[in-house]
């Protein structure tokens, strides 16, 4: 089937308003193109001047994204497959470190709203800086292949809508971490939370220390109707849901990430974001250009 397409925003816009998104491709020598469409494009293997079929394991890992995945979605044959079959469990804090971003900084002005111990503060610290660490690794393109005539990228790219959801058991120091996730990576969470008896936390000005959230006040059966409408497809839990919100979740196919923070950003950041295989093949014919003098490995 064929589609007409005005210009290529139109034709972006076409393929990302599809419910589905394993695989796209474009063919177009205009580097301009190339940029805007890897940028827009909404799929999980996106091929450009290539054929977009025939994924293979570590170079293009496997998997896509909205109603073409569904659960945590690490992809196949790439570096995170493994980590959804374990129970990550905090033993140690983490050594890496670099300095958290602004949003962070300013989240960690209103810690002394909240009643945190001094161990408390020490996992926020050693948590911010984790995940700013781990951040400026994960927003640089991967290439393990270094094939020949083709780039293979690996790209993080954090969730369009995420909802978190808090509950009064929630300890404020996880939550707070699972903020600053969030905000290290960019990712715009809605927070959906409902008030238990900590003053403290009741009283908190949300508005203020998280601006850019959009933040909802409910109970869980309001939250649940929401998931069972359809209204919501991925959420994030500190702790394991109830039997009614799974319920919830299956009737509107939402998919529940419950698992506790952790300060060791290689894990917890994961949460936020989700995984892009980038093929593009740059030779013309064989003829690899400018290029040709590049460190690759040997055509064997």
């Amino acid at each position: 089937g064929l589609i007409r397409a005005e210009n290529l925003d139109h034709a972006i816009h076409i393929a990302n308003a599809t419910p589905y998104g394993l695989t796209s491709g474009i063919h177009t020598l205009d580097k301009r193109e190339q940029k805007k469409w890897q940028h827009l494009i909404i799929a999980g293997n996106c091929y450009i001047n290539r054929t977009i079929t025939g994924a293979i394991v570590r170079r293009q890992p496997f998997g896509g994204c909205k109603n073409s995945s569904y659960g945590h979605g690490s992809k196949a044959g790439g570096p995170n497959y493994l980590t959804q079959f374990m129970h990550a469990k905090q033993i140690d804090i983490p050594k890496e470190k670099f300095p958290a971003g602004d949003f962070v900084n300013n989240l960690t002005r209103f810690l002394e709203k909240f009643d945190l111990s001094a161990e408390d503060l020490g996992f926020w610290y050693a948590s911010v800086s984790s995940y700013a660490f781990f951040w400026q690794q994960f927003k640089r393109d991967k290439d393990r292949s270094k094939i020949v005539g083709e780039d293979n990228l690996f790209r993080y790219i954090p969730h369009k809508k995420l909802v978190l959801r808090l509950t009064p058991e929630d300890a404020p120091i996880d939550y707070l971490r699972a903020f600053a996730a969030a905000l290290t990576t960019e990712t715009r969470l809605e927070i959906s939370w409902e008030k238990g008896e900590d003053e403290k936390v009741r009283h908190a000005n949300w508005e203020a220390m998280l601006p850019i959230f959009n933040i909802i006040e409910e109970n869980e059966a309001s939250f649940a109707e929401r998931v069972k409408g359809g209204k919501i497809r991925r959420i994030r839990m500190l702790h394991k849901p109830s039997e009614a919100l799974k319920k919830a979740a299956a009737e509107g196919a939402a998919y529940i990430d419950h698992a506790p923070v952790l300060a060791n950003g290689r894990i917890e950041l994961l949460h936020y974001l989700r995984e892009m295989s980038l093929s593009i093949s740059y030779h013309r014919y064989g003829n690899l250009g400018l290029r040709e003098g590049e460190l690759r490995k040997p055509i064997l």
